[in-house]
């Protein structure tokens, strides 16, 4: 079929042979390019699909792979997006828009140049390039930040705690205006199943744990007491730590008279009549002490060991012995 004008002669057109530009036509078969719009990469040249149609598509799932279909679509979930499917026709230096319904992010393992995060409702938009297959977005939000939905830190380890106003820190210490410990190897244990309450002073203050004495200042000893045994405990100046001052008054078993006697209490009865060289220093004794020995036979001490002068004992008659650490001698009461 011809149709006659004025001025031209135009001859029918097919998908074979499309109607030229200088006719009024596209000069290409448009016909399976679906929506999209027309443009000529110079003057007189045929016209092609060269962008989508503007129109927002159905929303999409974050995903590995995510399928565009239209020039923008709404984004919903936090999974990472590796992948981003070019659309059917799409061209070289196209943009398409993705906009943020959740925090999700993408990363540079698939076809997206660089990795980032999504800001809510803020639209990403991706730019194709067909050389190098590769989609390039308009930011990243590498770090977002806490008004975004973010933590303000590049690297995060440990758990997440948030400091309430400010970017989490990288190594997660929080002050304790935000109720943390302001030290990163402190931890507790002990309270379960419901909470307890712990009341400590509105002031600063060392805990007291068996790490250590518990000081004189502190309502302490100043003192590990634990290998002491019983005692009496008294202080050289006001201040200064409790040591053993003096065996805790206690009647011990009764000990036989003869070469060596090891009292350890401050009074034993001693029986038999042998004679007594040395009497033993109870551990922990100190210096000016006494112990009191009551004599259950007459026996004898001599100076052949360590007390000071010999003597005879009288039996009931208590004899006190007095020890000197300088001297390292004991001094009978009588002889």
């Amino acid at each position: 079929m011809t149709t006659v004008h004025d001025d031209a002669i135009v001859t029918s057109a097919s998908a074979s042979n499309p109607l030229a530009v200088a006719a009024g036509g596209s000069g290409d078969d448009l016909s399976a390019s679906g929506p999209g719009i027309l443009g000529q990469a110079s003057a007189g040249g045929d016209f092609e699909i060269v962008g989508l149609l503007p129109s927002i598509g159905g929303a999409l799932t974050a995903a590995t792979t995510i399928a565009p279909t239209a020039k923008a679509h709404h984004v919903t979930g936090t999974t990472a997006i590796v992948t981003i499917t070019p659309p059917a026709g799409i061209h070289d230096g196209e943009t398409i828009i993705l906009i943020p319904s959740d925090l999700w992010s993408w990363t540079a393992a698939g076809n997206v140049a660089v990795a980032g995060n999504a800001i809510l409702n803020v639209g990403v938009a991706m730019t194709w390039n067909a050389t190098t297959t590769k989609w390039y977005p308009s930011y990243t939000d590498a770090v977002r930040s806490v008004a975004r939905g973010g933590t303000g830190a590049a690297t995060l380890t440990g758990v997440l705690i948030g400091n309430g106003t400010g970017a989490v820190t990288a190594d997660l210490i929080l002050d304790a205006a935000y109720g943390g410990t302001e030290n990163g190897f402190a931890a507790f244990s002990g309270p379960a199943s419901s909470k307890k309450t712990f009341t400590l002073p509105n002031a600063s203050a060392t805990i007291l744990t068996d790490n250590a004495a518990v000081s004189v200042a502190q309502g302490g000893t100043g003192t590990d007491l634990s290998a002491v045994g019983p005692a009496i405990l008294g202080q050289a100046s006001a201040g200064a730590a409790f040591t053993r001052v003096a065996l805790r008054p206690s009647v011990g078993a009764a000990l036989s008279s003869g070469g060596t006697i090891a009292p350890d209490s401050k009074v034993h009865h001693v029986t038999g009549t042998s004679a007594v060289a040395t009497i033993t220093v109870p551990a922990g004794f100190n210096d000016g002490d006494s112990i009191t020995l009551i004599p259950d036979g007459a026996f004898t001490w001599t100076t052949g060991g360590n007390v000071a002068v010999s003597g005879t004992a009288v039996v009931k008659k208590a004899i006190i012995m007095t020890y000197d650490a300088t001297t390292t001698k004991w001094y009978p009461s009588y002889v």
